[in-house]
């Protein structure tokens, strides 16, 4: 064990994880307006980015979700290691594989690109996901439509922000005994590790095996973790 991680701790398979999800403004080809949300997971770091573009269909703002999922692969220098990109729209998801072409012109397009770039992206896998487990990118991509925030193209998506998962500055006492938690019910992402900070002390709790690196089976660190995934939920939630 070293600065408080575990090597008991089941590392991430594939080393990058890649989620990324794309809404409209409106459900119009009038409104060419459309926000991107892109969340990373590594072994114990996160990374997202969310911003605006342009698209001139829904089928090609959905294609350029993906483009720009391995724009951003590309761009963080995640060539070495196995990276999964995921996504909740099928045909989008197929298509590195299937090279079955879109009948809109406008995603055709991006398709076009898309398969330029796979040659120099060897070592990403692609997979569809329900809605369910595509939440994360899925808020942040609602959020961003919310906000006034950078354009930016597909092609060149803006840089990252990684952090360590360090969710909580409360104290012990304070999440525990809070009447909120009782019986809420929480979602839990696959591959779910959360630091939990008290004092000078810092945990590490992977919520999949509800394994703290305290050592013990049941622990204040695990109610704390859990309570601000549901609250990072509820906030998802506010912007579906």
């Amino acid at each position: 064990m070293t600065d408080g991680y575990d090597d008991n701790i089941e590392p991430v398979s594939p080393a990058y994880q890649v989620f990324f999800d794309v809404s409209p403004r409106q459900r119009s080809d009038k409104d060419t307006t459309y926000s991107m949300g892109i969340y990373i997971i590594a072994e114990q770091r996160r990374a997202e980015v969310s911003f605006l573009f342009s698209a001139h269909s829904f089928a090609a703002a959905e294609m350029s979700g993906l483009y720009a999922a391995m724009n951003v692969v590309k761009q963080e220098g995640l060539l070495a290691d196995a990276v999964m990109i995921a996504g909740d729209n099928h045909h989008v998801l197929s298509f590195p594989e299937t090279r079955k072409p879109s009948s809109d012109k406008h995603a055709k397009k991006v398709a076009n690109k898309i398969v330029a770039l796979l040659p120099k992206l060897p070592n990403v896998t692609f997979k569809w996901v329900p809605r369910e487990e595509n939440k994360t990118a899925h808020g942040l991509a609602r959020r961003q439509l919310h906000m006034k925030g950078q354009t930016a193209s597909p092609a060149t998506p803006p840089p990252v922000e990684w952090s360590q998962p360090t969710l909580v500055t409360a104290k012990t006492e304070e999440v525990a005994e809070s009447p909120l938690f009782s019986g809420m019910q929480v979602t839990v992402p696959a591959k779910s590790v959360r630091e939990v900070v008290e004092g000078a002390k810092r945990y590490f709790v992977d919520l999949d095996t509800c394994f703290c690196t305290c050592g013990q089976s049941s622990c204040s660190h695990l109610v704390m973790a859990l309570w601000q995934e549901y609250q990072m939920q509820r906030d998802m939630d506010l912007f579906k």
